[in-house]
């Protein structure tokens, strides 16, 4: 299949394109053409903004019927060293495979022009705020996207689940017998709702923490409100295996259904298999496997 590519970052021109990228990847509300103007251009685009530079990006089709896009960006990891190669999104058509092999190729021609000879695609350092959840890579809903990039050469190099609680359980938890105190810090972003970090104290130590944002701090859509995320749950090592970090997820979603949110979402890396049986047991179930790729060019 041949298709038209040009070069541009105009909203307007890409929105088309992201909607229909989206379209049935969870979390993924239909955004507003200054949405992707703030995740193209604007200061909070990606969590490694302050890092990227050079991005270019690629539309294949055309803007009424678009069939592919990809947006690459230059990145200077925080170590130091060379810069890398960033893939912050890239899709196409299912059966239009072509067109997605010609996008890597000017991604990766172009890089390879600039000395650059590695590169990572669909990190969530990268990704556009409004997609998905906070940490997920790449979904499986894209299928054709893993299919090529491993097909091209790129290497899984992290996995993330995602995982949902629709209408959660409000229930509070059973007291606990451990010697801890909670307290609540509550924090307020551009969302509809507030955000909270619940912390667990043994005598002047944290114990444990779990910090819950709402989707909406990435989505103005009305039902990005509804949800709470839990970005972090930790506790001491001194703690673990003790019922705390169930403890302190109870508490904080009873808290939280207080402020009116109705659905809850978490993510864990694919290998934290201690983390999947607690997030499961709760009450929460699977609904994305989300995958980052990296590779070498030659």
């Amino acid at each position: 299949m041949h298709a038209r590519i040009m070069e541009t970052m105009t909203p307007a021109d890409l929105l088309p394109a992201v909607r229909r990228a989206l379209a049935g990847v969870p979390h993924c509300c239909r955004i507003t053409e200054d949405e992707l103007a703030e995740a193209l251009e604007g200061p909070e685009r990606c969590k490694a903004a302050e890092r990227l530079g050079n991005e270019r990006v690629w539309l294949a089709g055309s803007v009424a019927d678009p069939v592919g896009l990809l947006h690459l960006a230059e990145e200077r990891p925080e170590s130091g060293g060379p810069p890398r190669g960033a893939i912050r999104f890239f899709w196409f058509a299912p059966g239009s495979e072509d067109v997605g092999r010609e996008l890597l190729a000017l991604a990766e021609a172009g890089l390879r022009e600039r000395g650059i000879s590695h590169l990572i695609a669909w990190h969530y350092d990268h990704t556009y705020p409004f997609y998905h959840a906070e940490h997920a890579y790449l979904s499986q809903e894209m299928g054709q996207v893993h299919a090529l990039l491993q097909e091209q050469g790129y290497q899984e190099f992290g996995s993330e689940v995602v995982l949902d609680w629709p209408r959660f359980d409000a229930a509070p938890p059973s007291p606990t017998l451990l010697p801890v105190k909670l307290s609540y810090q509550w924090e307020r972003g551009r969302a509809a709702r507030r955000g909270l970090v619940l912390l667990a104290h043994a005598g002047k130590d944290e114990a444990g923490v779990c910090v819950c944002i709402s989707l909406g701090e990435f989505s103005r859509a009305p039902a990005a409100q509804d949800w709470i995320y839990t970005r972090w749950l930790g506790v001491a090592e001194e703690w673990r295996r003790q019922g705390l970090g169930r403890y302190l997820m109870r508490q904080a979603l009873h808290t939280l259904r207080g402020e009116g949110y109705r659905h809850a979402a978490i993510c864990a890396l694919g290998d934290n298999e201690p983390a999947l049986r607690l997030y499961t047991s709760l009450g929460y179930q699977v609904v994305d496997w989300t995958r980052a790729y990296e590779k070498t060019l030659a």
